[in-house]
């Protein structure tokens, strides 16, 4: 009887101490060489599919916590919006590979080093697939790349972009950012103003997915300057490109050698049970 108890507690015990693993794949976006801290992450190539603006990047990553997964593909495909207030559907847009990191363009353009996303006129985003079955939450990212002179890695200001991010798990061009505000769960928030710097890492809020939509403010260009009367005299556009992102998986899902002294301790303790009622 004593032992029986004493291999129940133990059990018990060694079922609650075994960790729930959190998987982490790291993107490294820029065609700039990585510093030390990115040394570690994971450089895509571009795919060129037949076909007008399809252009996406693309990763081959293991997830070492979930061997099950093998190596899958994460893809970044590129969007764009008619307009720049928030709405419309979206028209599919090459991703290209720049110094500062990806950004948006189409077959015409590509190859001039300024193109990024943008809200000048229409809205740019990304969009990061993991593929079916591959849920991931968003842990931090960084842009190598802005277009205001006032805003560096040392000095943030009105001129810095502001960045939005959503997650979700159905992704469907045809809606736009309706489908995205939803049904999706925002991680990043650009409004009220964020101003990200260049080359600095930034935190998402909680949220997790098999898609991530990472885009400059949805809605119209911000008004930094003010006349006495109270008009706007001075307004900006949002300008990056993306250089890193981090994603991890995690699970409260028990681990099967957890489940597995779980169902041990059950047996167990029933057998305790049925032995005290014997005698």
């Amino acid at each position: 009887m004593k032992n029986v108890k004493l291999l129940a507690a133990a059990l018990s015990m060694m079922a609650v101490g075994a960790p729930a693993h959190a998987g982490t794949i790291k993107l490294w976006m820029s065609s700039t060489a990585k510093p030390a801290p990115y040394a570690s992450y994971t450089t895509g190539t571009s795919q060129d599919p037949a076909g007008p603006n399809n252009k996406y990047w693309q990763w081959n990553v293991a997830d070492s916590e979930y061997p099950q997964y093998g190596t899958f593909q994460i893809k970044a495909s590129g969007y764009a919006t008619a307009n720049d207030n928030g709405t419309g559907a979206f028209s599919q847009r090459d991703v290209e590979r720049y110094d500062g990191g990806l950004g948006i363009c189409d077959d015409t353009s590509c190859s001039s080093p300024q193109h990024s996303m943008d809200n000048d006129g229409k809205n740019d985003l990304i969009v990061i697939d993991l593929g079916v079955g591959h849920e991931y939450k968003p842990v931090k990212f960084s842009i190598g790349w802005e277009y205001y002179s006032g805003c560096d890695s040392t000095h943030t200001s009105n001129s810095c972009p502001d960045i939005e991010a959503w997650v979700g798990n159905s992704f469907n061009p045809a809606l736009g950012w309706a489908g995205i505000t939803g049904s999706w769960t925002r991680v990043l928030n650009g409004n009220p103003q964020n101003n990200i710097q260049p080359d600095k890492d930034y935190n998402f809020g909680s949220g997790s997915g098999r898609y991530l939509v990472i885009a400059p403010q949805t809605g119209s260009e911000e008004c930094v300057a003010f006349s006495k009367s109270g008009s706007c005299t001075s307004w900006q556009y949002d300008y990056f490109k993306l250089q890193s992102l981090v994603l991890e998986k995690d699970t409260d899902v028990p681990e099967p050698s957890a489940l597995a002294l779980a169902g041990l301790t059950g047996a167990a303790l029933l057998a305790a049970r049925r032995r005290r009622r014997s005698h």
